[in-house]
């Protein structure tokens, strides 16, 4: 059954976890051993960055009509529409990350309407999408997996006593963070620019405290989870998309948006070890909930339940 094609489209401008997502969907379906996957690069992407993500047996094509299978994902959707391809009537899995797809003034809320089987990241995003009554064709919940062995290898049995600020997506609350926590005499080491996925996990995994800073609302906001899996005590306020593995006083703190609120949590954890230590517990053990290998196979029963057990494939 290998002669089976999904076709992935992507523009690659910078890393990102929605990026990294769908290279890990690329990687499930690899090993399914009924089709194999291809990826279709717009001609504005950087070649080196999908040179470094995407795995090497991925075979690179044009925008073809004749694929088994649409994989589309974000703003996918306007790559084939730009190249004349239409998905109608040809099986399409639709990942969803995000709950902005809900809003109708966002460019994704137009694309529910079009037939697919959609896979939301988190169940906050099932809600939202599903809230909106304009979803066409089934709906599943797949939680966003880790590469758990990759983070078990940089986890640290002692990190450093700083804090690790993240703060690539909210600069201005970071630097205030970073000020107050600076004029407490407490050690930080702020990141407000992008890194290389390597570099930034490194210096997460040295850090016994992690502030991390969301848009205010996410899909699934995979830098908390990360942090768990690497050890660090987050810090990490409300985002929608976090809430069903952020939870308050057992796997982080959860603070309002505030840097003084933000810092506030620190100065607990600090004065805290035992809080720390219970955290830093339940943090591990969430992080462990959430693997790849947990993700492939729900997905291999999505591919099941929706395409192969009904003859769509």
């Amino acid at each position: 059954m290998r002669d089976k094609t999904v076709l992935f489209v992507r523009e690659f401008q910078s890393f990102s976890g929605g990026h990294l997502k769908v290279v890990n969907y690329m990687t499930h379906l690899a090993h399914t051993g009924w089709a194999k996957p291809a990826l279709y690069l717009t001609p504005d992407s950087v070649v080196a960055l999908a040179d470094e993500w995407v795995p090497r047996d991925v075979e690179r094509v044009g925008l073809t009509p004749n694929a088994d299978m649409y994989f589309v994902a974000g703003l996918d959707w306007q790559i084939f529409d730009a190249g004349g391809l239409d998905l109608s009537g040809k099986p399409v899995i639709n990942l969803i990350q995000h709950v902005r797809h809900s809003h109708p003034e966002d460019p994704r809320y137009a694309f529910l309407s079009r037939q697919a089987v959609r896979i939301c990241v988190s169940q906050e995003v099932t809600d939202a999408i599903l809230a909106t009554g304009k979803v066409n064709g089934p709906v599943v919940t797949i939680s966003n997996g880790l590469d758990l062995v990759e983070l078990e290898v940089l986890r640290r049995p002692a990190p450093q006593q700083h804090v690790f600020i993240g703060g690539l997506k909210n600069p201005r609350m970071a630097a205030e963070c970073a000020g107050l926590l600076k004029a407490a005499g407490i050690p930080t080491d702020l990141c407000t620019e992008h890194l290389p996925r390597a570099d930034y996990l490194r210096r997460l995994a040295m850090s016994e405290i992690s502030i991390l800073l969301p848009h205010s609302e996410e899909g699934f906001y995979l830098p908390a989870l990360e942090a768990m899996a690497l050890g660090s005590i987050a810090v990490v306020p409300d985002c929608i998309g976090s809430r069903s593995f952020c939870l308050d006083g057992t796997t982080c703190l959860v603070p309002p948006y505030t840097a003084n609120d933000i810092c506030a949590s620190v100065q607990t954890l600090l004065a805290d070890l035992p809080l720390r230590t219970r955290l830093r517990s339940g943090g591990l053990a969430m992080a462990g909930t959430h693997s790849l290998i947990r993700e492939r196979e729900q997905f291999f029963q999505v591919l099941e339940d929706h395409f192969l057990r009904t003859g769509r494939l």
